[in-house]
């Protein structure tokens, strides 16, 4: 695993790189090397609109919600945003790991952007 950020701590493992899929979609944490950071990538099917070549309805759609030199931070908020679609926590609780990676010097999508993820109510529009 690559390390980033100067912490003498490990900032990743195997487990923090692995797929997490929920209700509304899936997550991934993957290095960013050249930024010397992780990615939180999030994966959704659109709207149904035609079947592409497997039958399948809708078209997928992939993109980068936060980035933190500590992997654990982005996999810490996929965890957070699983446990509030599947009504175990509500939507700040995912929220404030949102804000923590934005406090820490980390970057991510528009704060409306990421409660509409949380939410699960509607397709994201970026």
């Amino acid at each position: 695993m690559p390390h980033f950020g100067g912490s003498v701590l490990p900032s990743s493992d195997a487990t923090t790189l692995q797929v997490q899929t929920g209700k509304w979609g899936s997550f991934v944490v993957k290095p960013i090397e050249e930024l010397e950071t992780y990615g939180l990538w999030f994966t959704f099917r659109a709207e149904p609109r035609s079947e592409d070549a497997n039958g399948a309805v809708g078209k997928y759609y992939s993109t980068c919600i936060a980035m933190h030199p500590n992997g654990y931070s982005c996999k810490n908020l996929a965890d957070r945003i699983l446990k509030a679609w599947s009504g175990e926590r509500d939507v700040e609780f995912a929220m404030s790991q949102f804000t923590y990676i934005l406090d820490c010097g980390g970057l991510g999508r528009d704060k409306e952007a990421i409660r509409q993820i949380i939410k699960g109510d509607s397709y994201p529009e970026f």
